[in-house]
């Protein structure tokens, strides 16, 4: 026989059964729903995985590690750190265990904006070609700058108008995107701009030589690829002469053309850039394919719907 004080705990604890009862039929329920809309992984999903790689990851994340670049004549090392907060550089001395900015940011930016009359921003700073010169007194650097320089304004102004078919064609000088080089001297912090200097002559991206320099090797379409010296030497001096005079068309406005003669004008300079010097090459493998390429640093890239699969890639 049940006391009163047993029916008053089965009364308050039917509630409580009645829920957990539920939730457990919800959860078999939906696991079985789960388990019939599962459609079972046949193959590796590399497109999926492809959206986490680091060609992807480069533009989200910032500076994940350090890379230092020792000194020559010292035990210090300098490294450039990216953060939100943009990107700054540093010099390291571990015998004194210090690091300090290696140059003052804001003030660079404003010296550079001054003396190329481009606008810089001190977080996002366009430095490359880094070097330390003059025993380690001094480092040399590039950036890329659109305005003209002081040689340069009395040809802004300048055109030239032909007359051709009873129309009038004005051509208005522009100043094309270049190369500035700059010296900045660590003990008086001062920025000197570098008129003369001519910077050696760079190998094309692509190009790995042989141990004899006779060969170079390239990838295109994921298969590895051979040609001669010469004619790697021979297309190195075709592209840099289409680079200039791309650089020369660049220069050339628009300016009181009319529609027709304006994409006249365009069709001819896209059928030039389009135009390529024809070598001879040897394919050395055949059993190259995507996610399975003899492409190096470039295979990341190779797997983004903007790649063209006839391009030479290292």
């Amino acid at each position: 026989m049940r006391t009163g004080s047993q029916k008053q705990i089965e009364v308050l604890a039917r509630p409580v059964l009645l829920f957990f009862a539920a939730a457990l039929v919800m959860t078999l329920t939906t696991g079985t729903l789960q388990a019939q809309e599962h459609h079972p992984v046949t193959k590796a999903n590399y497109t999926l995985a492809a959206q986490w790689t680091g060609a992807r990851l480069s533009s989200r994340l910032h500076s994940t590690s350090v890379n230092p670049g020792w000194l020559e004549h010292s035990n210090r090392f300098w490294y450039r750190y990216e953060s939100p907060a943009g990107a700054n550089w540093f010099i390291v001395d571990p015998a004194r265990k210090s690091k300090e900015p290696l140059f003052n940011s804001v003030r660079m930016a404003a010296d550079l904006s001054r003396m190329t009359q481009d606008p810089y921003d001190h977080q996002h700073l366009p430095i490359g070609g880094f070097e330390f010169i003059d025993e380690d007194e001094a480092i040399r650097f590039s950036v890329r700058s659109t305005r003209p320089a002081a040689e340069d304004t009395a040809k802004t102004a300048e055109s030239d108008t032909t007359e051709s078919e009873g129309s009038s064609r004005n051509r208005t000088y522009r100043p094309t995107e270049k190369t500035l080089w700059f010296r900045y001297d660590l003990g008086s912090q001062r920025l000197t701009r570098l008129e003369d200097y001519e910077p050696e002559e760079r190998e094309l991206s692509w190009a790995t030589f042989s141990p004899d320099s006779t060969k170079v090797l390239f990838a295109r379409n994921h298969n590895l690829w051979m040609m001669e010296r010469s004619e790697y030497d021979s297309l190195k001096a075709f592209e840099k002469e289409k680079e200039e005079s791309r650089g020369d068309r660049g220069g050339r406005g628009q300016r009181g053309r009319s529609g027709q003669e304006a994409e006249e004008t365009e069709g001819e300079e896209e059928q030039e850039e389009e135009e390529e010097l024809e070598v001879e090459e040897v394919q050395l493998t055949t059993d190259g394919e995507e996610y399975y390429s003899y492409a190096g640093s470039s295979y990341e890239r190779m797997n983004t719907a903007e790649f063209d699969s006839t391009e030479r890639v290292r």
